[in-house]
């Protein structure tokens, strides 16, 4: 199959963008499926991220830079259509990014991340209408709202009320304000290799995996392919 794209964005810096990228993109590398982690962040965050896995621990995923590509992304990442499974990219905390905007017209699934706070709610409107609008061009993307960094209450209303108009559908798989992803991050891996005090994010992580695969793959989720192993081609 042609891989499905899901691109993870919000113009609001902090809202755990290159967390869920991250996880997502190992928890799926993790279940035997080719990844492509696309980072077209100027800062390189995904990247890093990745590149300071200790010698045994290394993801299941390649890793591509492709911040200088700018309004290309969606050429590039249409040559690695066939090589991976998922493609799994991660836009920098600007709305107005032509990168971002590129990689948006051949996602399949565009996952939000907000944080439950008056000024995320705020911010992340400007994002959904970018979606939006892309949508007239590119029908068949779904968009997601992801709670990140939050308590263990319901907020689903609050949220939405707080998005006014926007018809964006808040995910029920939701990441918690866990120590254990920042420790991760700080170890180059994704919480599942945090040991058993990470289990609680890893369940999360898990869960969010499955609702994502169950979105793109409304008929059934595919098993893992064997593949020829995909030449590593580094733009950044």
């Amino acid at each position: 199959m042609s891989a499905k794209v899901i691109t993870i964005t919000n113009q609001k810096g902090g809202s755990g963008k290159t967390t869920v990228s991250v996880n997502l993109a190992g928890n799926l590398g993790r279940r035997g499926y080719a990844v492509l982690l696309a980072d077209i962040d100027p800062q390189g965050s995904a990247a890093h991220y990745v590149s300071t896995a200790p010698e045994g621990q290394e993801m299941a995923v390649t890793i591509a830079g492709l911040a200088k590509t700018g309004e290309r992304v969606h050429k590039y990442l249409q040559k690695f259509s066939e090589q991976y499974d998922y493609i799994v990219v991660d836009c920098p905390p600007v709305v107005d990014n032509k990168a971002a905007r590129s990689a948006l017209l051949i996602s399949h699934l565009v996952i939000i991340p907000v944080q439950p706070a008056p000024l995320d709610f705020e911010s992340t409107k400007a994002t959904v209408e970018l979606v939006e609008n892309t949508q007239v061009q590119n029908r068949r993307l779904k968009a997601r709202l992801l709670a990140t960094a939050c308590p263990r209450t319901n907020i689903a209303e609050v949220m939405l009320e707080a998005l006014g108009e926007a018809e964006v559908t808040l995910m029920e798989s939701s990441l918690g304000y866990r120590t254990a992803y920042r420790e991760a991050a700080g170890e180059g891996v994704i919480v599942h290799d945090m040991g058993y005090t990470a289990q609680p994010a890893a369940d999360e992580v898990d869960a969010l995996t499955d609702e994502v695969q169950a979105l793109l793959h409304p008929r059934g989720v595919p098993k893992p392919v064997v593949r020829e192993k995909p030449d590593e081609d580094d733009e950044d």
